[in-house]
């Protein structure tokens, strides 16, 4: 499984990140061993693409003299653990929240997910194994498990007649969606996610017309160098740099039609006149008595 040292820089990270098209990494830092023992590292957290952003721009609205490029410099500077650390002082997760014993039950996980916003992904721990787990992996999990209900046994399915139920039979009403035009720049689409506590802003232009969304996801494979450079683009040709797919959804599609469509394609929020991220399917979930079964540990 790759990582990244607490002590590397974050331009290192940032870098890897990009080389392997992923928006973030767990972090180790060196486990104290005997002589004879071969080393060892623990696992103390995850960087992610948004941390590094966030960094940024947490530098630039500090203080009116320091300009983009300054910041960015100083962030990538910066190592790994400190901004580890910065993101953990802005953030209400407990310093272990992304460690998880394997016996967890995906329903515990999904509640997880759900009750640590800004929580995308953890490690699951079965000896001296780990692997990481992401929403998507949890939804798909998920959405496999009634798949196999509908298919086998469908009259003593526990998850099957929630999963069948509309998005309005449930009880979902969504959020406004936090729109920004196509000419904006894509920096716009950062701070209106950071202000209003979204995952995702709409690029909708004057007629009302849905062009795109701008997530989180769409840093994935941004290079170091060029970050605030790609950043300034207008949203329209972000969006076609960053080649990210737009799926929709509405009120009456059942429940495990979205989940599919989001764990499918990997998304984290659909839009259709309201906002729906996957850590809102978790609690109509809860009734999921199974203990995780992903994908097989790996060595570090």
């Amino acid at each position: 499984m790759e990582s990244i040292p607490g002590t590397d820089s974050v331009a290192t990270a940032v870098a890897k990140m990009g080389q392997l098209r992923v928006l973030s990494l767990p972090v180790t830092t060196p486990l104290s061993t005997k002589a004879n023992d071969p080393p060892r590292n623990l696992y103390v957290g995850f960087i992610s693409m948004w941390d590094v952003v966030n960094a940024v721009w947490a530098r630039i609205a500090k203080s009116d003299e320091v300009k983009e490029e300054a910041a960015v410099e100083q962030v990538l500077e910066g190592s790994v653990k400190d901004l580890l650390k910065e993101a953990a002082e802005r953030s209400m997760f407990s310093p272990m929240s992304f460690l998880y014993a394997s016996s967890i039950t995906l329903g515990h996980l999904l509640d997880s997910f759900s009750a640590q916003r800004g929580l995308h992904r953890v490690l699951l721990q079965t000896g001296g194994h780990h692997v990481v787990v992401s929403q998507s992996d949890a939804v798909r999990i998920l959405v496999d498990y009634t798949e196999e209900e509908q298919q086998v046994s469908p009259e003593s399915a526990t998850l099957l007649p929630v999963m069948l139920q509309s998005l309005r039979q449930l009880g979902f009403t969504g959020s406004d969606v936090v729109k920004m035009r196509p000419s904006d720049p894509s920096t716009n689409a950062l701070r209106l996610m950071s202000v209003n506590n979204v995952q995702a802003v709409a690029v909708v232009d004057d007629k009302g017309v849905l062009l795109g969304t701008f997530s989180a996801s769409d840093l994935r494979g941004l290079d170091v160098k060029t970050i605030i450079s790609s950043l300034r683009l207008p949203a329209k040709d972000f969006l076609r740099l960053s080649a990210s797919s737009q799926f929709t959804c509405s009120l009456d599609d059942s429940l495990l039609n979205v989940a599919t469509k989001m764990a499918r394609n990997k998304v984290f929020t659909l839009l259709h006149m309201f906002s729906l991220s996957l850590s809102s399917l978790s609690s109509p979930c809860h009734v999921s008595p199974f203990s995780f079964a992903g994908p097989s540990p790996v060595d570090m």
